[in-house]
């Protein structure tokens, strides 16, 4: 059942990429001790066929050391306690490749459903653990209920497979005492590794029920209300009338950027009021004329104020000044193709600001410059 948040909305979304990449995070993945359980058994049953020889060798030799003792010995403190750690630290190193081989089925079991993830958050207090109300709630829920059944299901198992165990295996537990000592060792590990895996084998089907099960556990906890993935994507993504007003910011910081520009132009383009374009030629900075600054409507008004407050030449030239506008970018080189169209502009201005000095006479304005097809709109 999904669970209500404390606006009363119902948990019907599935979880976010983010929302999983969080819980992962702090340690909440999907774990199944059924699984851990079984390949443990299924792995030990194993090891103890593989290394059985191995381990029954070793432990006979430290029996036979130990039963075989001159009475000298046992009556000498000293040589005893050596003589009990020896025989310690041989069972040890017997042990090893049993217990390897159960450390690596408890790796591979945790890798195979959640894998590994290392982080304190679950160490953690948190006031929901000592909660009276979802404590109830745990013990009155669904999961709670299928951890009895599985309980069930396993005690019936395990309580068949010894049943079974003790019924087949009777007459050879009996003849153990009579059989040499490493004889009984080896025969004894292969009646227990023959009882561990077939008791694997049976909660086998404990875990294909509980596996699924926590994965689908797992995703209900997580899973979202659309308010909180509307939040989560305004928390990711940005809200967006926020954004909408970085975005505005911006657009007026390069516009006052542009601004600041203009007076350094040689000349201003027109259309003559929507649209205004302000190229300089300064060969220090560029091999051709570019474009400082450009816009329409009352940008393009603005362009024009600021250049009449600066004496700058405005020339009326609207098929030249769209072309600009819509081939090039601000800092950008005009086209090749208008090169020509934009040399006989600056070369008005040149003849405009030499008549101001008093060299020259008043220069007749360019004509209409042709311009490519292609930059016609």
């Amino acid at each position: 059942m999904a669970e209500n948040n404390q606006q009363g909305q119902e948990k019907t979304e599935e979880p976010t990429e983010k929302r999983l990449r969080d819980a992962r995070r702090k340690g909440q993945l999907p774990r199944s001790r059924e699984l851990v359980t079984v390949v443990m058994l299924l792995g030990g049953g194993l090891a103890l066929i593989l290394t059985g020889s191995y381990m029954a060798n070793r432990f006979s030799q430290v029996a036979r050391a130990a039963f075989s003792a001159p009475r000298e010995m046992l009556l000498d403190e000293s040589i005893m306690a050596g003589y009990l750690a020896n025989s310690v630290s041989e069972g040890f190193l017997a042990l090893i490749p049993f217990f390897s081989f159960i450390l690596l089925a408890i790796i591979l079991s945790s890798l195979a459903l959640g894998g590994w993830v290392i982080t304190g958050e679950p160490l953690l207090p948190k006031a929901e653990r000592v909660s009276l109300i979802k404590g109830l709630k745990r013990m009155f829920s669904a999961k709670t209920l299928i951890e009895l059944l599985k309980s069930v299901l396993k005690v019936v198992l395990i309580a068949g497979i010894m049943i079974l165990a003790i019924s087949y295996f009777y007459k050879e537990v009996l003849s153990l005492s009579r059989l040499p000592l490493k004889s009984a060792v080896s025969d004894s590990l292969t009646i227990l590794s023959i009882a561990v895996l077939s008791l694997g084998g049976a909660l086998v089907v404990v875990s294909l029920i509980d596996v699924p099960f926590q994965s689908w556990d797992h995703r209900q906890k997580l899973k979202m209300t659309r308010q909180e993935v509307k939040d989560e994507m305004k928390e990711t993504e940005g809200n967006p009338e926020v954004k909408s007003r970085l975005r505005e910011l911006q657009k007026e910081l390069a516009n006052q950027r542009m601004m600041d520009g203009v007076p350094d132009s040689d000349v201003i383009i027109t259309n003559p009021t929507h649209f205004a374009v302000a190229l300089k030629y300064d060969l220090d900075r560029a091999k051709a004329p570019f474009v400082v600054a450009k816009g329409t409507e009352q940008t393009a008004l603005k362009i024009c104020e600021i250049a009449r407050a600066h004496n700058l030449p405005i020339l009326q030239s609207p098929a030249l000044t769209r072309a600009v506008y819509y081939s090039t970018k601000i800092n950008q080189e005009v086209a090749t193709e208008l090169y020509v169209a934009v040399a006989q502009v600056l070369a008005y201005v040149h003849q405009l600001n030499e008549f101001k000095a008093g060299r020259s006479h008043y220069p007749e304005k360019p004509a209409t410059p042709e311009i490519p097809e292609k930059f016609q709109r």
